[in-house]
């Protein structure tokens, strides 16, 4: 058993502006047939397994952010006081 299958067939009209088909296009080949290959399963598992850890990524990104600051200041700060003489 494939998992799958071997074609899909568009019908094309010229119901729509030449724009709004290829708009349709993009979608088709953006959301739909990822989802038939399976190659969006990687991602939504991990969309998954971040929004179970959600609070934890964050507070490590805000501690991470807050330290980059204090060294960075750190750092800097007699440049700033040099700089007032």
């Amino acid at each position: 058993m494939s998992g799958g299958f071997g074609s899909f067939m568009i019908r094309g009209e010229d119901w729509a502006s030449r724009e709004k088909v290829n708009r349709s296009y993009e979608l088709l080949a953006r959301y739909v047939m990822p989802h038939f290959q399976g190659s969006l399963v990687g991602i939504q598992n991990s969309a998954r397994w971040a929004s179970t850890i959600k609070e934890t990524l964050q507070t490590n990104r805000r501690i991470a952010i807050q330290r980059a600051t204090d060294t960075w200041d750190a750092r800097n700060e007699p440049e700033k006081v040099n700089q007032a003489d």
